[in-house]
């Protein structure tokens, strides 16, 4: 994989302010995901909205995580994760590996059921569709990690409403 230069700009031209970024951002709609690593007692998870598709052929996405955050360890030593995308009526589970109701590391996957595909990594049973994923690369930029996954595997369960994200709320997007 080549990495093409950046284009030259004035590197005298300032960042906005991080308040300003979070605000404009609080306006983009976000699907609710839940982005979990490890495997087996190692698990750990957490609720995103940083997750895209990259490229089709070969499908990859790619997952931005805080590298301060439980999960971020996981995917790292394990080289594996899961997207898992949150059907509208999973909000407690949302809230739960956002970190809400206090609850961290593998007790967070107690409340749900969750099974493994073809990497190991763990998946969310009842979600709305799945992406199972190999660690292709890992590039650290300030606060994040942004892995670039393979996809090995998905599931994609009856159509039917998932979870969003906007301006602090959850919405359901059918």
């Amino acid at each position: 994989m080549t990495q093409a230069p950046l284009a030259e700009t004035p590197a005298a031209l300032p960042f906005v302010a991080p308040d300003d970024f979070r605000g404009a951002m609080r306006e983009m709609i976000g699907g609710v995901t839940i982005v979990a690593g490890g495997r087996g007692s190692t698990a750990r998870g957490l609720t995103a909205t940083a997750v895209v598709s990259m490229t089709a052929d070969p499908p990859t996405v790619l997952v931005c995580i805080n590298r301060q955050g439980e999960g971020h360890g996981a995917i790292r030593s394990s080289g594996v994760f899961s997207v898992n995308v949150v059907p509208a009526d999973g909000v407690g589970i949302a809230d739960r590996f956002a970190g809400r109701d206090h609850v961290h590391g593998a007790a967070r996957f107690e409340a749900e059921a969750w099974t493994t595909h073809s990497t190991g990594a763990p998946v969310l049973i009842g979600a709305v569709a799945v992406f199972d994923c190999e660690v292709l690369q890992a590039i650290d930029v300030f606060t994040h990690t942004v892995f670039i996954g393979a996809v090995r595997g998905v599931a994609v369960a009856p159509p039917r409403p998932a979870l969003a994200y906007r301006a602090g709320a959850y919405v359901a997007v059918a």
